[in-house]
């Protein structure tokens, strides 16, 4: 692997967390900024960056275990997504903490489990 993969695929990588940190800071311009941002966050955006990573340097079996890994995740975001809808009206401070217990606890489970090495199989194949 070469560095000069590395420096592009960060520079690719900081270029999208910059937008996102420069919409989120003009949300009180216009709202409608930061809202755009959740939904581009919501959509696969990333995910096809990395899906193509995965394809380019390793393969379909690689890019198999990125959307199967990546399913897991979103997993864990969507539940903490209903959970924020169902505790929205709670202090922010503690909305916040919930959310990073729900953070640290699924990190936690997934690498004492080692999820890492679950190796899904295709139902395709």
């Amino acid at each position: 692997m070469s560095y000069y993969v590395i420096t592009r695929d960060s520079v690719i990588g900081a270029l999208f967390a910059g937008v996102f940190s420069y919409s989120a800071t003009i949300y009180t311009t216009n709202s409608n900024y930061l809202k755009v941002s959740a939904y581009l966050w919501g959509v696969p955006l990333m995910y096809f960056y990395i899906l193509y990573i995965a394809w380019n340097n390793a393969g379909k079996d690689a890019a198999f275990d990125v959307s199967a890994h990546a399913l897991l995740g979103i997993l864990v975001t969507v539940f903490s997504i209903i959970f924020t809808l169902f505790v929205i009206n709670f202090n922010k401070d503690l909305v916040i903490y919930l959310n990073i217990i729900i953070l640290i606890t699924a990190i936690f489970t997934y690498t004492y489990l080692e999820a890492y090495n679950f190796k899904f199989t295709s139902m395709f194949d």
